[in-house]
């Protein structure tokens, strides 16, 4: 098997999300995406936003319905639904 030689690339969005530690991270195979949730800011406190990117772009994904924010969570993704889960 070969090694690639991988680069890391800094995304020009014109929106991001706010600085954070204690995120979670998940690839959404579905639709492509990465998506992030919650993490603590250190002006913001805890946070409860969700984010997606298609690897160019951020974009805040509103929902109706939203779990409290929280740090040091974890994401799974349900294969059987086709859905993230908390």
């Amino acid at each position: 098997m070969q090694s690639q030689q991988l680069k890391w690339q800094r995304i020009e969005s014109p929106v991001l999300p706010p600085p954070r530690i204690g995120s979670s991270v998940l690839l959404d195979p579905k639709n492509k995406t990465v998506l992030l949730f919650g993490g603590v800011n250190s002006s913001l406190g805890y946070l409860d936003d969700v984010w997606s990117s298609d690897g160019l772009h951020w974009e805040r994904r509103p929902f109706a319905s939203m779990p409290t924010g929280r740090y040091g969570l974890s994401l799974a993704w349900d294969e059987k639904r086709q859905v993230a889960v908390l």
